[in-house]
This record gives C-alpha cells, structure tokens and sequence, in this order.
C-alpha cells in the first residue's frame, strides 16, 4: 500500500510521492529482473558452446558440431546485443542517475535550514528520477518496456526450446542431489545430456528467433532516435555514447518518424 499510516512520514511521504516510488522501483526491478535472466541465459550459451568444442574433435560429431555452432552463434550474437543494452541501462540507472541524485539530496538536506526546504529537496529529487528513468515520457517509456519484452521473449524461447547440457552423461543423474540444480532448473531449464542437447539444436527453427533479432534491432535504433534528440541533457551523454560506442547506429540514423510506435 501507498498509504503511510505513521504521521509523520505521512508529512515527508504524502500519497503522491508513494506513488512516484511505487512506479520507480518497479521499473527498477524490472531491469534487474531482464538483466538477471540475460545473465543466466550466457551460462546456458557457454555451455552449449562448451559441449560443441568437446564434439567437434570426435570424427563422428564434427558435422553436426559445426551445425550446431551455426545455429548457437544467433543466439549468442542476440543476447550479446541484448546484454550490451541492458546492462547500459542498468549503468546509467544506477551511476548516473541514482548515485548522482541521492548525493545532490542528502548535501540540500544536511544544508536545509527548515523542514520545507528539505521537503521541497526531496519532491524534486524524486521528480528529478521519474525524469530521468524516462518515466514521465509515453514514448521512451513505452519503446523501454518493448526492448524488456524482446529480452524476455528471447529467455523464455530459449527455455522452451533448449534445456542446459550437462558437463558429463554422469551428472544428470545426480544433478537433484546438488544445492545449485534447482535454481538452474528454474532460469536455465531442464538438465539434459549433450547427445539430447546436440538434437535440440539440431531441431531447432530459427526463424522466430530470426524475427525477435529483427524486431529489437528496430525498437533499439527508435529508442536511440529518440534519445539522441535530447543529448542537452548532461546525465544522457554517457549513455548515448556507450550505446553506440563505434558509431554503428549514428551512421544511417532514421528519423523518428519512420518508425511505428
């Protein structure tokens, strides 16, 4: 609930402010949450990548070995352009705006003669984050919580197809026996052997995963559009230029307006 039922923090907290809070941290988790899963994902990759260099060197695996490295590598190549998103974003969250903010309120605070001029610190601070998370902007929002999605959807495409190979034939079996297996099981998907894995690539259609590729490429290069008209803002340069740190997307920028929203 919103509501503080301890008057005082009723007076520093009012309904409001609750609510710019509510809104705030769950955009942060949701972050936090796409990060994680994007993380978890690269230690199914890794393997995967781990079970084909040790098949590639058996005569009777080296053909399919280097088909299932053929179709491994779209994987890879879209969470690393995923990863690279995101944990820029988790960045500037955190360093840029966080830090940055809290530090300008707690000096206004401790420098604050009365208790309305830290109030009024702390409703701009707040204010200052919704800003600066893109909260307060429909479009930039919006264009966020699509890329969220496509991050998703690779995770959950990635854990209905594949489960994770396991290092050895023999570990599957006592694989329930070890503390770490139940939370794999959960983030990576079910343990399998590598002959089971090696099939499930092999049986594995890439086209939706071709399309997922195609439709984050274009909802990443309309959220850089659109950011990249307000690089007035201090907090926003470093994150322009870790986005496009090589200047890939700065060469054939659209205009806004080409894309569909």
């Amino acid at each position: 609930s919103t509501q503080s039922t301890w008057g005082p923090l009723r007076l520093l907290l009012p309904a409001p402010t609750m609510d710019k809070y509510t809104k705030l941290f769950q955009f942060l988790s949701l972050v936090l949450r796409v990060q994680s899963g994007l993380q978890q994902l690269c230690r199914k990759l890794m393997m995967f990548s781990r079970m084909i260099e040790s098949r590639i060197t058996q005569s009777g695996y080296r053909r399919k070995a280097v088909y299932w490295r053929q179709k491994l590598n779209d994987f890879i190549f879209l969470r690393q352009r995923m990863a690279h998103f995101i944990d820029n974003i988790a960045y500037y969250l955190q360093v840029d705006v966080l830090e940055t903010y809290t530090r300008r309120l707690m000096r206004q605070v401790s420098e604050a003669p009365d208790f309305d001029t830290a109030f009024h610190a702390h409703d701009l601070f707040i204010s200052n984050l919704i800003t600066a998370c893109f909260l307060d902007h429909p479009v930039l929002c919006h264009s966020l919580e699509e890329l969220f999605m496509h991050c998703i959807q690779l995770i959950t495409f990635s854990n209905a197809k594949l489960g994770f190979p396991a290092l050895d034939t023999g570990a599957v079996a006592h694989s329930a026996l070890r503390p770490a297996a139940p939370p794999m099981s959960v983030l990576l998907g079910e343990a399998i052997g590598q002959d089971a894995a090696g099939d499930q690539l092999m049986a594995l259609d890439t086209q939706e995963l071709g399309l997922l590729t195609k439709e984050f490429d274009r909802r990443h290069q309309f959220f850089y559009s659109i950011l990249s008209t307000k690089k007035q803002h201090t907090l926003l340069t470093g994150l322009l230029l870790r986005l496009d740190f090589n200047h890939h997307m700065a060469k054939d920028e659209p205009s806004p307006e080409t894309f569909q929203t």
